[in-house]
């Protein structure tokens, strides 16, 4: 794996609320770290997600996060980086 691919973050993105089938892997850029934020960088090996995922997807559960969400916070992987404060 080449540096320049290792370095690009990808996220699975939910661009409308609609079902997973309809995620896109793409480039995501999450900003920069806010005072008192932290940053992990982790290299993901597996990720899952919930029937409350779903459901958020969907537009169909109690609360409806704003359009372009990264759905999903299963994961499981490597702690590369540490960054904040």
């Amino acid at each position: 794996m080449t540096d320049a691919r290792r370095s690009k973050l990808l996220a699975v993105l939910a661009e409308d609320y609609d079902p997973p089938e309809t995620f896109v892997l793409r480039p995501f850029n999450p900003g920069v770290p806010e005072v008192g934020q932290v940053r992990v960088r982790v290299r993901v090996h597996a990720a899952g997600l919930s029937f409350v995922d779903v459901l958020t997807a969907a537009g169909k559960y109690q609360t409806r996060p704003p359009l372009l969400f990264v759905p999903g916070g299963e994961i499981a992987g490597i702690v590369e980086a540490v960054a904040g404060w």
